[in-house]
């Protein structure tokens, strides 16, 4: 977990539309740092296509193209607030450091890019704005998916998910979401008074659309259905937020382990044991399971 009340760092239905391609050119680059190899973003994105493009088949499931990307960045540092800049909203890329949700949708933007067939450095960036933010497009802060729940259901309106935790048995939760606008101090920019405004209509859309989490008791009973490079977010017990932590199923000699970027590792690691190991050891009683979906050119 993250010690900071910044609620990400607490923690295309198919083919690009031609609208977002064509907005890629206004968008900034940022290749500003490297990694300790000397490598900056679109380099480690061009050898991470290399890596998993020579294990896809015509029988590899999105999920499992998914995975294989997010094990690409293991060891790589954990580094909290990495999308909070001070200049307006923008697209952040960083694939150097990674907090649990940006591994999260790095490795499925990168996954969407390698099943388009495609090795471009921009269609990735255009993948990664379509999944961050709603509808796919940048619309100053309050269109960043800030919560789980919110960046779940978009993704599925978009066709890039599928929210599995019902049909896994999942029930209904019925909770508030309403961490954002009730700790503004953790967010500079809620200091603009519309902004809060959107992320309250926002807050109050997320509470009462119908959710559903499935209870780690139930896991046992419905492992053989899970699946590598399903997306994972356990759910919160602080009151008016969702999702805590975030990460990837990987399959890992017949065993479904987590993948994730944890504070208290410091860095994107394989947790030790089964998920179900790792859901006991942290004490997490429900879980959200959503699917990647196959990307068509």
């Amino acid at each position: 977990m993250i010690p900071s009340l910044n609620r990400r760092m607490f923690l295309a239905r198919g083919a690009l539309a031609l609208p977002l391609l064509a907005a890629l050119p206004a968008l900034e680059r940022c290749r500003s740092s490297q990694d300790r190899a000397g490598e900056d973003d679109e380099e480690i994105f061009q050898r991470a296509v290399r890596s998993v493009r020579a294990g896809v088949g015509p029988s590899t499931t999105p999920g499992e193209v998914v995975a294989a990307v997010g094990r690409q960045f293991l060891g790589a540092p954990y580094v909290a607030h990495l999308l909070e800049e001070p200049a307006d909203e923008r697209l952040v890329v960083n694939l150097r450091q990674f907090d649990c949700l940006l591994l999260v949708e790095s490795s499925l933007a990168i996954a969407r890019t390698l099943l388009l067939g495609s090795s471009s450095y921009d269609v990735f960036r255009a993948q990664l704005m379509f999944i961050r933010y709603r509808g796919g497009v940048i619309r100053e802060y309050p269109s960043r998916l800030h919560y789980f729940t919110d960046w779940v259901a978009d993704n599925v309106h978009k066709g890039v998910l599928e929210d599995v935790t019902r049909a896994l048995g999942g029930g209904r939760r019925t909770t508030p979401i309403r961490f954002m606008s009730t700790h503004t101090e953790s967010y500079r920019q809620l200091s603009n008074p519309g902004y809060l405004e959107e992320i309250r209509s926002a807050e109050e859309r997320l509470s009462s659309m119908e959710r559903y989490v499935l209870p780690v008791r139930l896991l046992e009973e419905v492992s053989e259905r899970l699946r590598s490079g399903d997306v994972i977010g356990t759910v919160s017990s602080v009151e008016g937020l969702d999702i805590a932590h975030s990460g990837l199923l990987t399959a890992d000699g017949g065993m479904l382990r987590f993948l994730h970027a944890p504070l208290s590792q410091g860095k994107v690691e394989v947790a030790p044991g089964s998920f179900i190991d790792y859901l006991e050891r942290h004490s997490v009683s429900d879980i959200v399971v959503a699917r990647p979906l196959a990307v068509h050119p």
